[in-house]
């Protein structure tokens, strides 16, 4: 397992020391339900202009038009972040893949995408009870939602994972 940092409740009472230390050209892929607070980690402790945060929900806003979720809209929101987190890898950038990530088939790819380019891959993994995830996603607006019985579904997903998947590092949220 990896290092255990406290996020709380709410993300937005992270401390900078809570922040992970940031290598040049890593890739740090975030792993959690939705709810769990990702985003709002993502957006408090990596706005730097030396990173560029990838993430799904804006993506699938930008092939749709909408953030609603839709299963269909997955593979090519998989496969634009890939490119986008290719060049930017490419380009010496540090990058942030805000994304569930929850099952491991969905993680290969990107861990590849990082080894091919020489960067570290970091996991920042959110064990926020599912209850929490819930709560947080109903207080969402209607476009934002998840289905509730989606992340109950996503729920059952382990979220121990394994360095030996790729990662140089694993932080547990």
């Amino acid at each position: 397992m990896g290092k255990v940092i406290n996020l709380f409740a709410d993300a937005s009472t992270t401390s900078k020391s809570s922040i992970p230390k940031l290598n040049q050209n890593t890739l740090y892929i975030l792993i959690g339900l939705p709810g769990s607070g990702k985003t709002t980690y993502a957006n408090k402790c990596f706005h730097s202009k030396d990173i560029l945060i990838v993430s799904s929900d804006q993506i699938r806003q930008q092939i749709t038009g909408s953030s609603s979720f839709n299963k269909g809209d997955t593979a090519p929101t998989l496969q634009i972040a890939q490119k986008i987190i290719q060049e930017a890898l490419e380009s010496g950038l540090n990058v942030v893949w805000d994304a569930t990530n929850i099952y491991k088939k969905w993680r290969k790819d990107f861990i590849k995408i990082a080894k091919k380019n020489n960067a570290k891959v970091v996991a920042i993994v959110f064990n926020t009870p599912v209850s929490i995830c819930v709560k947080r996603n109903n207080e969402r607006t209607v476009e934002k939602q998840v289905p509730n019985e989606i992340i109950v579904e996503m729920s059952k997903a382990s979220l121990s994972i394994d360095k030996r998947e790729g990662f140089h590092e694993v932080i547990y949220i």
